[in-house]
């Protein structure tokens, strides 16, 4: 995000990647605990713990008012990944200056085994890993044209 004006431009918050998905379960009162996608996510703003879920303060499943047809009847179904921060930033953006908000990645996993979940997360960050060795900037293109060379698949 670029400020064009001439006055500095607050940013309180934002949303970085919006993601809507239907239910994995459908329920029809309120469970527990929510099933969410079979999908692994996280961030570069990952901090405060040993592993990736327990550092990843970025990564939101909310609600969907707009997904009417759930079958959930308080419409409580968390099928909206959101990345964004908890709270802030809080920032001023001067004129002439550029926000560069943290980067999201997403890895959406075959199925529940664990073997095979693990060794597409591994291709991944070496995909990740190849892109920024070599000084890249991130070229989200590139990585997923990496992705599907790494995997074998087709684009």
């Amino acid at each position: 995000m670029s400020c064009t004006k001439e006055t500095p431009i607050n940013i309180t918050e934002f949303k970085s990647e919006i993601l809507a998905f239907p239910e994995v379960e459908n329920p029809v009162d309120t469970p527990r605990e929510w099933k969410c996608p079979n999908l692994h996510v996280e961030s570069d703003y990952a901090f405060g713990g040993f592993t990736s879920g327990e550092s990843n303060v970025t990564t939101f499943w909310e609600a969907d008012s707009a997904y009417t047809s759930q079958v959930n009847w308080k419409m409580e179904s968390p099928c909206l990944l959101e990345s964004k921060l908890a709270v802030g930033p809080d920032i001023d953006l001067e004129p002439a200056t550029t926000f560069e908000n943290f980067h999201t990645y997403e890895l959406f996993l075959n199925g529940a085994d664990r073997e095979e979940n693990a060794l597409q997360f591994v291709k991944r960050m070496y995909i990740l890993g190849l892109t920024m060795d070599k000084g890249y900037r991130v070229n989200h293109k590139r990585i997923e044209r990496l992705y599907y060379d790494v995997m074998g698949l087709r684009a």
